[in-house]
């Protein structure tokens, strides 16, 4: 599930402002009913364009499930509201770190690759200074 609007015309674009409820309440009208509510907010981590938080979603179903909502200003300076469960974002990390994994990995072949052509041109010099 990963959801994202615009913030509601009633709430306050100033990034400093917005708390977790205010955040909570947006995600929650987002969600089109399938969020009763959420419980145990708490901010994760906040800057002047984006205030993220954490807490547990009651859905309609009855059930409950970790969820991550934030509002961010995007490059055209409007204040924008989205939430995804918890497992969403753990994939998306998951991704973003096997990305990572293969191009480390490649930069390391490469340098390798770099270091094994120098000492086979230093190889090839010796070799030829010795005849």
């Amino acid at each position: 599930m990963l959801l994202l609007a615009p913030l509601s015309a009633g709430c306050s674009a100033d990034m400093s402002e917005l708390t977790c409820a205010d955040i909570a309440r947006e995600a929650i009208s987002l969600s089109n009913g399938e969020i009763i509510s959420i419980n145990n907010r708490k901010e994760t981590s906040r800057t002047d364009d984006r205030a993220v938080c954490h807490g547990t979603a009651l859905t309609k179903g009855g059930g409950e499930t970790p969820v991550r909502f934030l509002a961010f200003r995007d490059d055209d300076g409007e204040v924008l509201i989205k939430y995804d469960d918890d497992e969403h974002q753990r994939l998306v990390d998951l991704e973003s770190e096997k990305l990572e994994a293969r191009e480390a990995e490649k930069a390391t072949a490469e340098m390798q690759k770099a270091v094994d052509d120098a000492m086979d041109d230093a190889r090839h010099e010796a070799y030829a200074a010795a005849r």
